[in-house]
């Protein structure tokens, strides 16, 4: 077994055996905000999807909750969290924030050169996902103590991407070894949520949102514990500019160890939102579970919301035009990424296959082109509310008959959707927002009527995880 299957084990095994977050208890009469996460007598998870006050006595979480449905508490909403771990015995670190690092007691050792914030290269970016510089940090950094120009993204800079000091995070894919007993990540300016995972387990129940001059610093104390740490910082939409790591004088980073062990998602919205607004920790997209439950690294998150394989988002981008920019396509080359998917089908699916196919065709051959020697994996869509509807199932067919056609050694299909509506993953035409008496089957649809709710990410991912190692015999 190689090293990398030896850490995506490890990782898969985490992820499921482990506690995801740390997260306060529940309070009453307590005034929470949208995203907080807390955990109930019972060990269980909720988040906090219309702020409020809670109500003297502890919500009752019934099935129908767990199933996706909302949840009143007082004036709060919440939503379930039912695959939430907690641990009593985790060596939880004690999180503070300061203006700087030295307002924390810790020195700060910037990213790269300093400089300019700066938002190229403008590569797998839009209007709703924002990457800029998101994927240098798979690079990883070079190995060096505190302080000092050893701590530089060398190969980053090498690569002539950037030399500048911020990095843009997304789903994890800032990733590093710390060893210290207490440490520091320093941001730029930013409003956004920041997460933070340490060997595996969220940290952050309710993540801090940044504030303050340029520099501002989140520590996290491990109470004198000296400890090689896996740490990953990401943040859902794809704009908090991580500055740099601040250590105390006997800190060290380190690269790290599967930097390009990556998936490259091709997509729509069903890959890279949720319901809720995404912006917690915990309330991931389902692209963000997908890659735990198989181990992977990180994610080259290009589903653009509104989108497919015809079908363009406000900016006119789609699967065929995500491929064929220039800029991508270096950055492609620099990355090589071993695993794609597409996941694209669902907005085209009124549209008719003389015009759907061709397209979808093209993107698997450019795909296959400009990465011949990755794993490529085909969906045929996801149904959501719609039913599925007898579009859905149609365009399902024709695309599995057209991969089939295309005959391609290295790739593999994958049916979420299937040949009738009874062989979908989501059935119904309800949403979490009608009661289970109307008949509504597709528990995890949230009340837009087409995302999933924050369990039906989780739901969607496991089953999309379990059917792509199947599809590849466990080699994945």
């Amino acid at each position: 077994m190689s090293a990398l299957t030896t850490r995506r084990q490890k990782n898969i095994n985490n992820f499921l055996n482990s506690p995801v977050i740390i997260a306060p208890a529940w309070a009453p009469v307590t005034p929470y905000a949208v995203n907080n996460v807390v955990s109930l007598p019972s060990g269980l998870h909720i988040i906090c999807s219309a702020a409020g006050n809670s109500a003297a006595g502890t919500p009752t979480y019934t099935s129908a909750v767990l199933d996706g449905r909302p949840l009143v508490d007082g004036t709060v909403t919440w939503y379930a969290l039912p695959w939430i771990k907690t641990s009593n015995t985790l060596g939880a670190p004690t999180i503070t924030s300061g203006a700087n690092a030295a307002a924390v007691g810790l020195t700060e050792t910037l990213f790269g050169n300093a400089g300019a914030i700066i938002q190229g290269p403008t590569a797998f970016s839009c209007q709703m996902v924002n990457f800029a510089n998101a994927y240098l940090g798979t690079y990883g950094f070079a190995s060096g103590p505190a302080s000092g120009a050893g701590n530089a993204t060398g190969n980053a800079i090498a690569a002539g991407l950037s030399a500048a000091n911020v990095y843009s995070t997304n789903n994890w894919e800032i990733e590093l070894y710390i060893t210290d007993a207490a440490f520091g990540l320093t941001f730029h300016v930013s409003s956004n949520l920041t997460c933070v995972e340490i060997d595996g387990v969220i940290v952050q129940g309710n993540p801090v949102q940044q504030s303050g001059a340029s520099g501002w610093c989140l520590k996290f104390d491990f109470n004198g514990v000296v400890k090689r740490r896996l740490v990953r910082v990401f943040d859902l939409f794809a704009q908090t500019l991580l500055r740099g790591v601040a250590l105390t004088t006997i800190g060290f980073i380190e690269p790290s160890d599967s930097p390009n062990d990556q998936i490259l998602a091709l997509g729509d919205s069903m890959f890279n939102t949720g319901i809720p607004t995404v912006g917690s920790a915990i309330e991931q997209p389902l692209g963000a579970y997908l890659i735990k439950l198989l181990g992977i690294s990180g994610v080259i998150n290009c589903a653009v919301g509104g989108s497919g394989y015809v079908n363009q988002n406000a900016n006119t981008y789609n699967v065929p035009a995500v491929l064929a920019n220039a800029a991508n396509q270096q950055l492609l080359g620099i990355y090589q990424p071993p695993h794609v998917l597409f996941y694209a089908g669902f907005n085209d699916r009124a549209l008719p296959f003389t015009t759907v196919g061709p397209a979808a065709l093209a993107s698997w051959q450019l795909a296959r082109q400009l990465l011949p020697k990755a794993k490529i994996t085909i969906t045929d869509g996801f149904s959501q509310a719609s039913g599925p509807d007898a579009n859905a199932l149609t365009q399902a067919a024709n695309l599995k008959a057209l991969f089939t056609s295309w005959n391609d050694s290295n790739s593999r299909f994958v049916q979420s959707i299937g040949p009738s509506a009874s062989t979908a993953w989501i059935q119904g035409t309800g949403n979490a927002g009608i009661a289970l008496s109307v008949g509504n089957a597709s528990n995890f649809v949230s009340t837009d009527g087409v995302h999933p709710t924050p369990s039906g990410e989780f739901y969607e991912a496991s089953r999309m995880a379990s059917a792509i190692n199947a599809a590849w015999n466990g080699a994945y």
